[in-house]
């Protein structure tokens, strides 16, 4: 991909975060500059897909330090037994 192609938004993954929102991590240009989100989604009134207030948006420049970031999260969690590091899914 050339960094001047004109993309739409492209959705990386989308998982639910309860049963009102989910959360998407995508890809896209804003305001000229390729970025990355990780927002949370609600459905409107009319069953519309819209973007909530929880979430972030960065450059391309700090995707390398929050790739890192999340790894030593999962880390300390697997570590910790916060999590169970063959299923992924949190201890109770």
């Amino acid at each position: 991909m050339n960094a001047n192609d004109n993309l739409a938004e492209v959705l990386i993954a989308e998982w639910p975060r309860s049963r009102r929102e989910t959360l998407r991590v995508t890809l896209h240009r804003y305001q000229g500059r390729w970025v990355f989100s990780i927002r949370a989604w609600y459905r409107d009134g009319d069953g519309t897909a819209r973007p909530g207030r929880d979430g972030a948006t960065l450059g391309l420049n700090h995707l390398a330090p929050v790739l890192d970031a999340l790894a030593e999260i999962y880390r300390q969690a697997c570590e910790r037994g916060l999590i169970d590091q063959d299923s992924d899914n949190a201890v109770s």
